[in-house]
């Protein structure tokens, strides 16, 4: 476990872009607020950016299976296009509050910042890609938490301030890609720093080189079923867990002190909860811990305190911490989503892209709900959804515990000489066998005993990819079995 994160200050636009995207309700109501918009026109800015942006996603996911997208994506004209289209769409909503009040023209500047929006996500998604699991985590907490202050702040303005405030952020959380866009900074491998500066990872190998080439996101002639199946193995948790967030967060509101979106206050503490997490020496795969220990922990907390009668303290208290709990759950699917992103078997607008589609769907969703159900009804009946979901992970991770009890290392490593023995014995046989970066750290975790289950939760990758690499090894280096292998690298002599 590394010591310290060096943490990259010049992403901390994304507080400001995370404090006005629309597709966060506390910010439309923030946005609505500020040019005087009422409650129930609102939707006709909200329903169709959520449909545009909905289309943008699935545009994007489907476009990248059939050829690499990013470089077009990514550059400074698609950026531009993409800001213009987000900030107008804005800007026209404004315009029709002050002069018009015309509906359609709300849908326009809907559809315009929705399809502008997209392409924008994927864009900062792919800036906090280059950082590794623990990295990661913790810029997008600290972002996150402060534009949560910031929202939290904008929403105690009103009038003039209010809107000037609301747009000087806009304008913030576009500038670092459209920097990026036209510096041609917008990619994995995008660090921003030289060599000699890039930082070690947990296993001593610089942070960055682990941005190292994975199989493409088609095998050869793979259906894009097994795409989706390779995908799944990897995201599911994280992707499941964006979503009940999605669902949640725009289906019932739940205001503190009768003026203020308790989402804002969530989006303040789970930053607080899940920083620590990024400096504890955790000896397991990162996420294994955290969705099979700290959650399930979490959730049985949460059905204690829902277990109270309603309109009780305990009960009171559980449903407040309900919406802490979400936070924090999206912060981690945001992060868990990055490092997939990041281990570059499948490409930032496949995950990214289809991820926002499905919020987007479930957005609707959710919108929907809460104009159909009653809120008498709704608040128990999200309580009943949200047990049942707390419940369902835990049963999820006692049956992954059990399946993985194999995962440890049938060797140990405990001796720091042996640690660094290891080391330069894998470095020494990837080198004279020209093993690509990516196979050369597979190398390594196969050298301490783990399994293929093991190293696919470690890197973010999944397990026929690694058995995959790990085939790719045996052919190059000219064995057959593990057990070969394992033998060459504890070999004294290194002989061809």
């Amino acid at each position: 476990m590394r010591s310290s994160i060096r943490f990259r200050a010049e992403l901390s636009a994304f507080a400001a872009f995370f404090a006005t995207i629309p597709i966060y309700s506390p910010n439309v109501v923030t946005f609505g607020e500020s040019i005087n918009v009422a409650a129930d026109s609102i939707g006709w800015f909200v329903n169709p950016l959520l449909i545009s942006a909905l289309a943008s996603g699935i545009a994007l996911a489907l476009a990248s299976f059939r050829c690499p997208i990013e470089d077009a994506l990514f550059s400074s004209k698609s950026i531009g296009i993409s800001t213009v289209l987000y900030l107008g769409g804005f800007a026209l909503m404004a315009i029709d509050a002050f002069w018009g009040q015309i509906l359609p023209l709300k849908a326009i500047a809907g559809i315009a910042c929705g399809f502008g929006l997209i392409p924008l996500c994927v864009a900062w998604g792919t800036l906090l890609a280059s950082m590794d699991i623990r990295r990661v985590l913790l810029h997008l907490a600290v972002f996150c938490g402060i534009g949560s202050l910031v929202a939290f702040m904008l929403s105690s303005l009103d009038g003039l301030a209010l809107l000037a405030s609301y747009f000087l952020m806009l304008i913030i959380g576009v500038s670092t890609p459209i920097v990026k866009a036209l510096s041609h900074g917008i990619a994995l491998e995008a660090d921003g720093r030289p060599e000699s500066e890039k930082e070690p990872s947990d296993d001593g190998v610089a942070a960055d080189s682990l941005v190292a080439e994975s199989l493409p996101v088609r095998q050869g002639n793979d259906p894009v079923i097994q795409t989706f199946k390779r995908l799944a193995s990897v995201a599911a948790a994280p992707f499941i867990g964006f979503i009940v967030f999605a669902f949640t967060m725009s289906a019932r509101k739940f205001s503190l002190f009768g003026s203020y979106d308790i989402e804002i206050f969530a989006g303040m503490i789970a930053p607080l909860i899940v920083i620590p997490f990024c400096f504890i020496p955790i000896k397991r795969p990162f996420f294994s811990f955290i969705y099979q220990l700290l959650l399930p922990i979490c959730s049985l907390v949460l059905i204690v305190f829902n277990s109270f009668p309603l309109d009780t303290v305990p009960q009171w208290i559980g449903a407040a911490a309900v919406y802490v709990f979400f936070a924090m759950l999206g912060l981690l699917a945001l992060a868990a989503l990055c490092a997939v992103a990041h281990a570059r078997e499948f490409p930032p607008s496949l995950i990214f892209g289809g991820t926002l589609t499905a919020f987007s769907v479930i957005s609707l969703g959710g919108i929907q709900v809460s104009q159909i159900i009653p809120e008498d009804t709704l608040g128990p009946a999200l309580l009943v959804i949200s047990t049942l979901y707390f419940t369902g992970l835990i049963f999820a991770a006692l049956i992954s515990l059990s399946r993985n009890h194999g995962d440890a290392p049938t060797t140990s490593v405990a001796a720091v000489p042996v640690e660094e023995f290891l080391k330069t014995r894998c470095e020494e046989i990837a080198r004279e066998k020209s093993l690509s970066p990516r196979e050369a750290e597979i190398l390594l975790y196969i050298g301490r005993g783990h399994n293929p289950v093991f190293i696919a939760k470690t890197l973010v990758l999944s397990v026929s990819t690694v058995r995959t690499h790990i085939r790719n090894i045996y052919r190059k280096i000219g064995v057959s079995s593990r057990e070969e292998l394992l033998a060459l690298v504890d070999a004294g002599d290194f002989a061809f």
